[in-house]
């Protein structure tokens, strides 16, 4: 008795190209697009962070721009060792030209604010300045 074949993801289809990701849990789809340069403000915070570590996985390289006023280094400390993280301290409300010379990236996330209640209250003109005035400077720096 002939036992019939079985294919799993990842598998060669009958005329020789893969179907599908090998892991069924594997993203099909990057987050950005083709790899390149990914700018990531607000990088080490907790959502930032997290997605430094998905574009890294997509073989992105990624630019991590935090001032640490609420990202904690803890967050990104994992991702020094990776050649294609760099991390870059700054406030993005300082002026447009907060990143560093080099290739422009395919995307820039913009994360860098507060986002917590206790921030909103204690805090709200820095809390404002970095998610307006640091979204008008990254849009400055795409644009340029």
């Amino acid at each position: 008795m002939e036992v019939p074949a079985v294919r799993l993801p990842g598998d060669p289809a009958p005329g020789g190209a893969p179907e599908g990701p090998a892991d069924p849990g594997e993203a099909a789809m990057s987050l950005v697009g083709p790899k390149g340069d990914v700018v990531v403000t607000g990088g080490a915070g907790f959502i930032g962070s997290h997605l430094c570590d998905r574009l890294l996985k997509e073989g992105h390289s990624v630019l991590c721009v935090d001032n640490l006023s609420s990202g904690r280094l803890e967050n990104v400390s994992h991702l020094k060792r990776n050649p294609l993280f760099r991390l870059h301290i700054v406030d993005v409300c300082a002026n447009k030209d907060f990143l560093p010379e080099g290739p422009k990236p395919v995307a820039i996330f913009h994360l860098a604010g507060h986002a917590s209640p206790v921030d909103y209250a204690t805090r709200p003109l820095e809390t404002l300045m970095s998610s307006a005035t640091g979204l008008h400077h990254a849009l400055d720096y795409a644009m340029d």
